[in-house]
């Protein structure tokens, strides 16, 4: 009996060393992830503007977005998902066309009467090119530091003019460039982003094609923002219609109409009816299709019998 008390004893220490080591397998990547979370976020707070970031050549943007090159860390203002996507890779720049483009010479060392801007030379990270005072290089405004329901208009550009190539944000970013001074070239151009607010539902908007008039569907210019979901391909109706799909995909209310007159096609007036079928027309009518119109039709005209 002693033996048995003894066996079940050891049994449940046995069941509890075991549940404990379960729970440190499980806690301790979670409280690892936590520190170096905390770490980073102490990090970036301690990061004051994105001048790390943008004297790298890179561009200060949320990790929801896509970079071409890599997202480095501890170089941004924000939260600690707000990185500094550096463009390229290492043998990425062929030749030094991007810095005698707008007026620079590649060096190391010091760059008197100008600037750096690094990313337009070939070599070694520490040759970069000497851009003069004469040049403005664009530069990104503190609208990069914030997250908006519809894009930002203001503090886009510190430096440079505003060019948009995003201005919907479907890609989870608002995105833009700001453009330096050296017309024909885009080495003195910057990329700057700045973030969807979470929960923003965008409207679609109709195209250049639009109201237009084509001989057979339009293919560009459907859509200025938001997907196309096309309705009438074919112009049966006398125009190719489509809608224009806003980002709340489970809802047509962020969805518009768009529609371009098909070529041959009449307008329709006031005291024509259009129809799907001969029951929308009199008894002395039937439906007929006339060059892409659905349209209530005279059977004496057509020589039908009205019996």
């Amino acid at each position: 009996m002693k033996n048995l008390r003894l066996s079940e004893q050891k049994g449940i220490a046995q069941i509890f060393l075991l549940a404990g080591m379960l729970m440190v397998v499980v806690a301790l990547p979670l409280a690892t992830k936590l520190v170096q979370q905390n770490q980073e976020n102490r990090s970036n707070a301690a990061v004051k503007d994105d001048s790390g970031c943008t004297s790298k050549g890179g561009t200060c943007k949320y990790t929801t977005a896509s970079c071409n090159g890599s997202f480095k860390s501890g170089l941004c203002t924000g939260p600690s998902n707000r990185k500094c996507c550096v463009p390229g890779g290492s043998g990425s720049v062929k030749n030094d066309d991007g810095c005698t483009d707008i007026g620079g010479t590649c060096k190391t060392g010091s760059c008197t009467n100008g600037n750096f801007k690094p990313g337009l030379c070939t070599g070694s990270s520490s040759r970069k090119c000497c851009v003069p005072s004469s040049v403005t290089i664009g530069a990104c405004g503190s609208a990069t530091k914030g997250s908006y329901d519809s894009k930002p208009t203001k503090d886009l550009c510190s430096k440079g003019t505003v060019t948009w190539l995003d201005e919907a944000g479907y890609g989870g970013d608002y995105n833009w460039k700001c453009m330096g001074s050296k017309s024909g070239s885009t080495s003195d151009d910057v990329s700057c982003a700045a973030a969807v607010k979470a929960g923003t539902v965008t409207k679609g908007v109709c195209g250049s094609a639009d109201g237009g008039t084509y001989s057979s569907k339009p293919t560009t210019g459907i859509c200025s923002r938001g997907s196309s979901s096309w309705k009438d391909e074919t112009g049966s109706s006398g125009y190719y219609k489509w809608d224009c799909m806003g980002s709340n995909g489970s809802s047509t209310s962020d969805d518009v109409s768009c529609k371009a007159k098909k070529s041959g096609a009449p307008t329709p007036s006031s005291s024509v009816k259009k129809c799907n079928s001969d029951t929308d027309c009199s008894s002395n009518q039937y439906c007929a299709t006339q060059q892409g119109v659905k349209q209530c039709k005279s059977k004496k005209a057509n020589n039908i019998a009205c019996d």
